[in-house]
């Protein structure tokens, strides 16, 4: 291959990560759709109606990933989701501290990016307390705790694939999760508004984002492997793995981009992250809805800074947010994806179980 295919596909991804950023950051902004409030919501009011357009979030991106993998276009094993030891006490410790910090930041990974991109100041403290601690469990201090506590319990296992741990074939389980949802649907279809126009379409939009983003990784990553000298180049090929929508690492290295001259490059991720902020940006502002808003409130700012503190570090400790986790790693059937999500949800609910015993509503 031509020489150039390295900057050329270093270029691609860059483009591509921040498409589909602005894609996520205009359509969460506009819909209100928090992964944070697909469980939170669950526990405070009883409601499954953001966590419904999850599923159908879930459902398009599993579809789409093995279509992808059946057309050539992607090797799901070569992404981080699906590793052969399997740090179970990283996705368990890890997905619990970032639930709970969910809650006490007010929002998810990529929805405090949005509400940033709205003029949300209390976000912005999120955003940076996210940026220092997930940067510092890789980096930093906080590394040591992730590399001699939160790696030593693993499990090796010859796949960490539910549907090859099973010997299922992954079409059998999408469909018969597709057939849950459908029978789920209409069952509950008088309990709420979900068969409107609005949910159904996020969930559907929202899934083929991170299609899109496996798609745009994992073609890069199958260029670079039919490349023979490419391929034996491991700071090549690391650079180029597979992968798609996540706010844990990527967060840590836009801070380090912005911080450093010599800090990291604008990768995919990199590229997400600024296109999410830029995209709540345009919608906010096009739609008139851009507002500054402070923290009324030492307290509302101490839950911002400590929620963010603890969604930087839990983030990196389970390799992944709950869109990282939640969406891309489930995406592949991957054990860890669902452990995290999993982690999460009971975090979360603990954390509004802290806050109601608190008086905090």
């Amino acid at each position: 291959m031509e020489e150039n295919i390295v900057p050329q596909l270093q270029s691609g991804l860059m483009w591509g990560g921040l498409v589909i950023g602005l894609l996520l950051g205009a359509l969460v902004q506009r819909s209100n759709f928090c992964m944070a409030n697909c469980f939170t919501s669950i526990r405070i009011f009883g409601s499954f109606l953001q966590f419904k357009a999850y599923m159908v979030a879930l459902l398009v991106a599993m579809a789409g990933v093995q279509a992808l993998k059946l057309a050539g276009k992607l090797d799901p094993s070569q992404s981080i989701y699906l590793p052969t030891q399997v740090p179970i006490l990283g996705y368990v410790a890890g997905g619990f501290i970032f639930g709970i910090g969910i809650v006490f930041a007010g929002g998810c990974a990529s929805r405090i990016l949005v509400r940033v991109g709205e003029g949300n100041l209390g976000a912005l403290v999120s955003v940076f307390a996210f940026n220092f601690a997930a940067a510092s469990s890789l980096a930093g201090h906080l590394a040591y705790t992730n590399q001699y506590v939160f790696r030593k319990l693993q499990l090796t296992l010859p796949t960490s694939s539910i549907p090859d741990l099973l010997h299922v074939n992954a079409w059998i389980m999408i469909g018969l999760f597709g057939l849950f949802l459908a029978v789920w649907f209409i069952r509950t279809r008088e309990e709420d508004d979900f068969w409107g126009a609005k949910w159904p379409i996020v969930g559907l939009a929202v899934g083929l984002l991170v299609v899109a983003g496996w798609y745009v990784t994992g073609s890069a990553h199958a260029k670079v492997m039919a490349d023979e000298f490419l391929a034996m180049d491991s700071t090549v090929t690391s650079r180029f793995r597979p992968t798609s929508l996540t706010f844990a690492k990527p967060n840590a290295d836009f801070f380090s981009y912005m911080a450093t001259a010599s800090g990291s490059s604008v990768d995919f991720g990199v590229a997400t992250v600024i296109g999410v902020l830029l995209g709540s940006f345009i919608a906010a502002i096009s739609t008139k809805s851009f507002n500054w808003i402070v923290p009324p409130n030492k307290t509302a700012f101490l839950g911002h800074l400590i929620g963010g503190l603890l969604m930087g570090y839990g983030a990196i400790i389970a390799m992944g947010c709950n869109i990282g986790q939640g969406l891309t790693g489930c995406s592949v059937l991957g054990l860890g994806g669902v452990i995290t999500v999993t982690f999460i949800v009971l975090g979360s609910w603990t954390a509004l179980w802290i806050r109601e015993k608190m008086g905090m509503y």
